[in-house]
């Protein structure tokens, strides 16, 4: 299969699933894979976005060699709105090794201030936020300050899951 022609043939739930059938759980065909994914190239960034979370979802071992390059790259300014969704989503699967958490929580804490970011994003990063509230307690405060600034603006969504966070902080 040539990953980038069916990358860019369409953009469906079925073409996604396609290509993850074909990763199915082989690393060399998933390097393939994240380096059209870490490019600069918008349309395959955004499409491969979907496959890349499929993949880790259910193979959550492909991530390993990845997991800096893709925390870094949560760093750079104007990524696609699938990049983060959809990286942060995945990271959801997997053990982040420590030397990681850092610059992850500073992107996660970027996404939620941001008023302009979508909502799926700031779902992603607070449920991975609270993950790191669990072992470093210390974010507790600036999560809780961050999501109560917010909830009264924010779609049902934002204030349901908020609202859940915040009730587990507390306990």
């Amino acid at each position: 299969m040539n990953i980038l022609e069916e990358t860019l043939k369409e953009h469906s739930k079925t073409q996604r699933n396609l290509i993850i059938d074909y990763v199915n759980g082989q690393n060399e065909i998933f390097s393939e894979v994240m380096t059209l994914f870490m490019g600069n190239e918008y349309r395959v960034t955004q499409r491969l976005s979907w496959v890349v979370s499929g993949c880790i979802e259910k193979w959550t071992y492909l991530a390993d060699d990845y997991l800096p390059q893709m925390i870094k790259k949560l760093l750079e300014p104007n990524l696609h709105d699938a990049y983060k969704r959809n990286t942060i989503r995945a990271l959801l699967y997997v053990k982040i090794p420590e030397e990681l958490h850092g610059e992850l929580a500073e992107a996660c804490f970027r996404f939620l201030g941001n008023l302009n970011e979508a909502v799926a994003i700031k779902f992603f990063a607070m449920q991975m936020l609270e993950k790191l509230v669990k072992i470093y307690p210390e974010l507790k405060e600036e999560l809780v300050m961050h999501l109560e600034e917010q909830m009264p603006y924010e779609s049902s969504a934002f204030k349901s899951k908020g609202e859940k966070i915040l009730k587990n902080l507390k306990k």
